[in-house]
């Protein structure tokens, strides 16, 4: 593959594809000043700098490809000078920077269809930007640039052309992480909580949700403010990413996940059943107990309602929150607490099910990347893309560059032991040497094996280098558990207490079940809207008497807005759905 990346670059630069970084998508920008001049002076200006550019092109100079993705952060932007990137760079010509957006950025840009090079979205998004020819196929390029797509996705090449692409019969989308998920060295969805102050208590078990919150609760009593004196809540969400605070958060502990493209649909995990999850006794529900419990109890942030999702990775990072909805949105309290006993894992409960398993057929395809029509080059695009879903390409990518963070030995890849401190360490150092990448941008998934050598992508995720990979806080927690890596006590659990993970849900049901017709979004917006509002009234009710009302109340609109429909539109497609997979020998 290195050997390939190298031909694609000098391919590029004969044919004078690869531009400077004058070019769109780059990071710098080269005018042509004409200044008092005659329109022929400025003609001629205009020449000389698409000749620089041709110059430059045949010197295979590099492409920076801009990417718009949903609430992304900086963090990618600020650390991407690093020698990972430039592996890719050397060996595809090709660097990559995030355009970040929230929901409402977003949706105008893909309304205005002023794009950047790349776009990352799912599948509520294909159609508009099909029809609105916002987005280019990639069939042409395949051949020369894609090679390794189609030698190691061909299922996904496939499947996105006979159902993404509006009847076209081509290649606008390829999704991320195809591939097996299998557990890492740890959890990160689940009863994410404060380890420290949870080992404090003696790490009691519960039997059900009220005894989990009144752990939190005890936790907070012992710790209610933070050291510079910040009053400390047990639990806290954010409201800028709509309904998923009601629903995403205890999906783990209930066995539940969402039906791609909807914000309403659920399936359970175990026996991929449907449900709504407004529907009386679903999730919905149970999310307004749990935090009307906590408001009772005096442990919730009453920012809740109303804070953005960076203002609680800021309170979690400064030590004034005790629970977070995944490890990975615990703010930086981790790596700034690196070396340490202090931090946030998820715990395993006997009542509360787990959060890995699937086999991502088709991978995550509410992250699937496409290419800009304004992309002027697609051959980089797809280069890219091919990077991802390649084997050595991922092994980059995930675990660095091989003979400086990993070598072979009798031809089977090692990490090397200051790449193992230096994540174990975290901070700023781990930051900065790219290793990791993010996962939503790579074609192949995590565990998927490399025939040559028998180990997976990410080198992260071989499982016999876990117990050499143990941080202190992860050392702390195994010496407790009596397990060699954290992951084996959700193991036990399972085993023991019958919870369950995610192993027999078939993730191709997501990819097939279709967008909802317009009548059918319009109602699912409006009781978007109705369930956020009327959520706040019942997380914030004075008592039980008062909460019953208000559920009552909010059914009974439910049902004006169209929810039997709703749930009639999904429930019915999700069936036949099942009747295709099943078809499909899946």
């Amino acid at each position: 593959m290195r050997r390939k990346g190298q031909q694609f670059i000098a391919v590029l630069a004969a044919a004078g594809l690869l531009l400077s970084t004058a070019a769109c998508g780059t990071t710098g920008k080269e005018t042509a000043q004409t200044g008092g001049g005659t329109a022929e002076e400025g003609t001629q200006a205009v020449q000389r700098a698409e000749a620089e550019k041709e110059k430059g092109a045949a010197a295979g100079e590099e492409v920076t490809l801009d990417i718009l993705a949903k609430n992304v952060g900086e963090s990618f932007n600020q650390y991407s000078e690093n020698h990972v990137q430039d592996k890719m760079a050397e060996d595809i010509g090709v660097r990559i920077h995030m355009v970040n957006a929230d929901n409402d950025k977003f949706n105008v840009l893909l309304a205005g269809g002023d794009l950047p090079d790349l776009v990352r979205t799912g599948p509520d998004n294909f159609e508009q930007l099909v029809v609105g020819k916002n987005v280019q196929p990639l069939d042409d390029y395949l051949e020369e640039y894609g090679k390794d797509i189609l030698a190691n996705a061909p299922d996904t090449v496939a499947f996105s052309r006979k159902y993404w692409s509006n009847g076209e019969d081509k290649l606008y989308f390829l999704p991320v992480q195809v591939g097996p998920d299998t557990a890492e060295i740890e959890h990160a969805i689940g009863p994410v909580v404060r380890w420290d102050y949870y080992k404090e208590l003696g790490c009691p078990e519960t039997n059900n949700i009220d005894e989990y919150l009144q752990v939190l609760k005890d936790m907070q009593d012992a710790h209610p403010t933070t050291e510079d004196g910040k009053k400390v809540y047990a639990v806290s969400m954010f409201a800028d990413w709509g309904n998923w605070y009601l629903v995403q958060p205890l999906a783990a502990f209930y066995g539940y996940n969402t039906i791609s493209g909807s914000t309403l649909g659920l399936y359970h995990v175990d026996n991929n059943e449907f449900a709504l999850s407004l529907d009386e006794g679903s999730l919905y529900w149970d999310s307004i107990d749990y935090y009307y419990k906590a408001n009772q109890m005096g442990i919730l942030d009453p920012d809740t309602l109303t804070q953005k999702y960076e203002d609680l990775q800021a309170k979690i990072t400064a030590g004034q929150v005790l629970t977070a909805p995944a490890t990975w949105a615990a703010g930086s309290f981790n790596k700034d607490h690196a070396g340490t006993t202090l931090g946030f894992m998820a715990i395993p409960m006997k009542w509360a099910n787990q959060w890995y398993g699937m086999d991502y057929k088709v991978g995550w395809i509410d992250k699937s990347i496409g290419i800009s029509a304004t992309c002027k080059h697609p051959e980089a695009a797809v280069a890219f893309l091919n990077y991802c879903y390649s084997y050595d390409g991922a092994r980059t990518l995930y675990s660095g560059v091989e003979g400086v963070d990993w070598d072979l030995a009798d031809g089977v890849p090692v990490m090397k032991q200051e790449t193992l401190d230096m994540q174990k360490a975290g901070g700023e150092a781990w930051q900065k040497s790219g290793i990791g990448f993010d996962v939503n941008f790579m074609g192949l998934g995590q565990n998927v094996i490399v025939p040559d050598d028998g180990k997976p992508v990410n080198l992260f995720r071989d499982q016999t280098m876990y117990p050499s990979m143990l941080n202190e806080l992860q050392t702390d927690f195994c010496d407790h558990y009596k397990v060699s890596y954290p992951t084996e006590i959700f193991t036990q659990y399972r085993e023991k207490y019958g919870v369950y993970d995610q192993s027999n849900a078939n993730s191709l049901l997501l990819a097939l079940v279709p967008t909802p017709p317009d009548d059918i979004k319009r109602m699912e917006a409006k009781l978007d809207e109705a369930s956020l509002k009327a959520a706040a009234k019942m997380i914030l009710a004075g008592s039980e008497e008062e909460l019953a009302a208000l559920k009552t109340k909010t059914m009974d609109e439910f049902r004006s807005l169209g929810i039997d429909k709703v749930h009639d539109w999904y429930a019915s497609e999700w069936e036949q759905t099942k009747e295709k997979a099943d078809t499909m020998g899946n």
